[in-house]
C-alpha cells in the first residue's frame, strides 16, 4: 500500500473537530449504558414477574421504556418486541454474569449492587458533562 502524509502547514497548526463533533456517534452508546444500568438494578431490587419469577422479560421492558424507548421510532420498538422472547431466564442470565461458577443467587445479586455503586456514578458523570455541554442526547434512530 502507498501511504502519502500530508506535510503539516507552514504554522504547524492542525485543524480538528471539536469535542462534541467527535463524539457526536456516542448517544445511543450511552442509551445503551443506561438500559444496562436499569436492567441490573431492577434485578438487584428483586423485582420479578409473578407469574414467571424466572423470566426477565418484565425487567427488560422496564429498563427499555425507561431508557432507550423515547429514542426508537415505531420500527425499531416492534423489533425490541420480538426480540426481546429471546432473553435468556434470569437464571441463565445471572450465571452468565458470574461466568459459571458456583454461586449463590443472593450472592450474585450483591456482586452487582457492589458493581452498580461505580456504575453509576460513571453513567452519571457521562450524562452530566454531556448536559454541562449542550450535546444533543435526544435523536431517534
Amino acid at each position: 500500500m502507498d501511504q502519502r502524509f500530508v506535510p503539516l502547514p507552514y504554522t504547524n497548526e492542525i485543524d480538528t473537530k471539536t469535542f462534541l463533533e467527535s463524539v457526536s456517534h456516542l448517544p445511543p452508546f450511552f442509551r445503551g449504558l443506561r438500559f444496562i444500568w436499569i436492567l441490573l438494578q431492577n434485578l438487584a431490587d428483586g423485582e420479578r414477574d409473578e407469574d414467571n419469577p424466572n423470566l426477565i422479560r418484565i425487567n427488560i421492558t422496564k429498563a427499555y421504556d425507561q431508557a432507550p424507548k423515547r429514542y426508537h421510532g415505531w420500527i425499531v420498538q416492534k423489533v425490541f418486541k420480538a426480540a426481546l422472547f429471546a432473553a435468556p431466564c434470569r437464571s441463565d442470565f445471572l450465571k452468565a454474569l458470574i461466568k459459571d461458577q458456583e454461586v449463590a443467587e443472593e450472592d450474585c445479586l450483591a456482586k452487582i449492587r457492589q458493581f452498580l455503586i461505580n456504575f453509576t456514578a460513571t453513567v452519571d458523570a457521562i450524562y452530566e458533562m454531556y448536559s454541562a455541554m449542550n450535546a444533543e442526547l435526544d435523536y431517534l434512530v
